[in-house]
């Protein structure tokens, strides 16, 4: 009994060391916050006194700062409108001594982060990660693009690509930026329009404290590639004068606005009537159908008529298509074909067994044909109704007991989608 009371006593100490050394505390928080446990779909809100645990990640809200404390005296600070996931762990340092590893990643929005004593940080963005040991320093990440800028607000920091392994250093006072795939630009000293977008993210009393606290002073704007970090860039806001400032290479407004223009030229005119997925029962081996339609060419809008003889056979059906339409002209024919593929445009279709038997085989029209629920095809057609002409498409459904196979072929005459 002893030995198990002395053994939950030494798993208890040890539960509580390891807490105490890997979390991080909520010491100040205005605003609002909320943080994403691991595993849990659900947002918690913080408060003073909140404790972050590996893998949370926390998203902070219109202006708002929370502050982060660990490792007694180690400091991160989350500014307003950001996302980040924290990780927090130790590892050997001295001698008879342990580090704060502490990693952050930062989706969205700045953080500032400060290591005191006996702690190592890295800041990583989509493009960039910045680290230190003996400083202080602050990220701010704008998410679309990626472009990272890292202000050192005392000792030293290192920072780099994120796909390179060398990087610079940067003493206290000391800015740079990180675009996409290019190398830290060469670092400049902190300017009035970095402080003013650091007051927009962490306040304007923290930012002149830690400025004097450190002695720097701020030059004056000057316009370069490397002071991209201010307000109008940083939320778009593009006056049009500076021509170094850094462009997407895509734009969502231009793509859609592509499709939807795209959409408007070649849309039909007539949204088309569905046929059901079955064919209507019938007890007669030979039936005859007559399906018109409005046939669209350049030229204008032509009726066209389709007689379609179709006979049945136990599981298997076949039906021709005859096609009689208008040209230009006014004379309304049926068509003559030389090619493979007008021959094949003749055949209606060819069927073998139903939809929901284990072997079902069609050559023909496919419409809204979807596989795997639609992750794999979903609603797929090869079929115009205002086209005269209709590739001759197959498809395959085959199961035994839980396997089963599903394939098409969009053309039979060109095997291709």
């Amino acid at each position: 009994m002893k030995k198990l009371l002395i053994s939950l006593s030494a798993c208890l100490l040890c539960a509580v060391w390891v807490s105490w050394a890997q979390t991080f505390e909520v010491i100040s928080l205005d605003g609002s916050a909320k943080v994403q446990r691991v595993q849990k779909k659900d947002l918690e809100k913080l408060s003073i006194g909140s404790q972050l645990h590996d893998n949370d990640i926390v998203e902070t809200y219109f202006q708002t700062k929370c502050v982060l404390r660990f490792g007694k005296v180690n400091i991160v600070i989350i500014g307003s409108n950001s996302k980040i996931l924290v990780n927090i762990r130790e590892k050997e340092g001295a001698p008879g001594a342990t580090i704060s590893d502490v990693n952050l990643t930062l989706f969205s929005g700045a953080c500032f982060v400060k290591a005191i004593s006996q702690a190592h940080i890295g800041v990583y963005t989509s493009n960039a990660v910045g680290e230190t040991d003996n400083g202080s320093f602050s990220t701010v990440v704008e998410s679309k693009t990626g472009e990272t800028g890292f202000q050192v607000l005392g000792g030293n920091a290192k920072t780099r690509n994120i796909a390179q392994k060398e990087g610079i250093n940067l003493g206290s006072g000391q800015t740079t930026m990180i675009f996409p795939g290019k190398e830290p630009t060469a670092p400049l000293y902190i300017t009035y329009k970095h402080v003013s977008v650091l007051k927009h993210f962490f306040g304007d009393d923290y930012i002149v404290s830690e400025l004097e606290a450190a002695g720097i002073k701020p030059t004056e704007d000057k316009s370069s590639r490397s002071s991209l970090l201010s307000q109008d860039q940083l939320f778009g806001r593009d006056n049009g004068q500076d021509l170094s400032t850094y462009k997407s290479p895509f734009s969502l407004n231009k793509i859609f606005g592509a499709i939807l223009e795209d959409r408007k030229k070649n849309r039909n005119i007539y949204t088309p009537i569905q046929k059901p997925l079955r064919p209507a029962p019938s007890s007669s081996k030979l039936t005859l159908e007559q399906r018109t339609f409005i046939a669209v060419t350049s030229l204008g809008v032509f009726p066209s008529i389709r007689i379609i003889p179709s006979y049945s056979f136990g599981p298997l059906s076949a039906g021709l298509r005859l096609s009689f339409a208008s040209n230009y002209t006014g004379s309304i024919g049926m068509y003559g074909f030389s090619s493979g593929a007008g021959i094949l445009d003749l055949l209606d279709h060819v069927t073998w067994g139903n939809v929901d038997d284990p072997v079902y085989v069609k050559a023909g029209a496919m419409e809204n044909y979807t596989i795997g629920g639609g992750l794999v095809v979903n609603d797929f057609n090869n079929n115009n109704p205002y086209c005269l002409f209709q590739p001759l498409g197959l498809v395959v459904n085959a199961s035994a007991g839980d396997v089963s196979c599903q394939g098409f072929i969009a053309d039979l005459s060109q095997f291709s989608i």
